[in-house]
């Protein structure tokens, strides 16, 4: 009977064993993949992310409020912000924020580019790009660098005088930069080449419009976000993006579109 008991015992403690060592390696198992999972759901969703914009102070224009003012009187409705984006869903008008970041080396085309790209370093498409100033707070300019991604040459397209005027028109062939003149500073599309890196320009695409072409905001901040005041660095940006806003109408050159018809009609007589 004692046998009998012990041998019992020695089995039940055998499987008891079995069942912690198959429990601690499924655990082990599970603990790896959900490190696996985040490792390769950081590596994917760290390459890209948004610049933070912060509300303004008092008395400032939001952004939803300088939405209104440029298209609610033409199309009617309010826009009303979910996340990063604005939606009239009245007019059947969407704005949607553009990229800021990204760690990889991801161009916007002003014609096929979309929200899934980053601000940084634009490109043409081949278009004939318009450039109009729909919101002014101050004394500043808007331009680009003639073409390329350097910054030597500023060529200024717009200023606050230009203000819902007819805009300026030009021809852009390959990569280029938006730059941004206020208060006598000087800030690029390509933050790595503005002071501290930061971004001073945020963009939106808008969805809705009447009318051909592609449309882009960009919403402006004009002072740096922190100054070094000789002993310690002290808040000089309330980081709202209201301080100049220009709309960027992006409309294919005829040989482009011509392009587009005859890939177009090769595509279906080849199907």
């Amino acid at each position: 009977m004692r046998l009998e008991r012990w041998i019992y015992r020695e089995s039940a403690e055998r499987k008891m064993d079995e069942g912690k060592k198959k429990r601690s390696c499924a655990y082990g198992v599970g603990f790896l993949a959900i490190v696996v999972v985040n490792i390769f759901a950081t590596q994917i969703f760290a390459a890209y992310s948004y610049t933070d914009v912060y509300s303004p102070p008092v008395g400032e224009a939001t952004q939803a409020q300088i939405l209104n003012q440029i298209y609610s009187g033409e199309y009617g409705g309010t826009f009303t912000k979910t996340g990063v984006n604005f939606y009239n869903t009245s007019a059947g008008i969407n704005v949607l924020r553009v990229y800021d970041h990204d760690e990889l080396d991801i161009r916007l085309n002003l014609l096929a580019g979309d929200i899934g790209d980053v601000d940084k370093v634009w490109t043409d498409g081949i278009a004939t790009v318009t450039a109009k100033a729909k919101w002014a707070g101050d004394t500043q300019s808007f331009g680009w660098n003639t073409g390329g991604t350097g910054t030597g040459t500023y060529e200024e397209l717009l200023t606050e005088d230009n203000l819902n005027g007819p805009g300026v028109t030009i021809d852009i062939s390959g990569d280029f930069l938006w730059g941004y003149m206020p208060n006598g500073e000087e800030w690029w599309s390509l933050d790595s080449e503005n002071y501290r890196q930061e971004d001073h320009i945020v963009t939106y695409k808008v969805e809705g419009l009447e009318g051909q072409g592609v449309t882009w905001l960009l919403f402006m901040e004009d002072r740096p976000f922190v100054l070094y005041d000789g002993c310690h660095w002290v808040t000089a940006s309330d980081r709202d993006y209201n301080d100049f806003v220009v709309e960027i109408n992006a409309v294919p050159e005829p040989a482009t579109v011509c392009l587009l018809i005859a890939g177009t009609l090769l595509l279906r007589r080849r199907s």
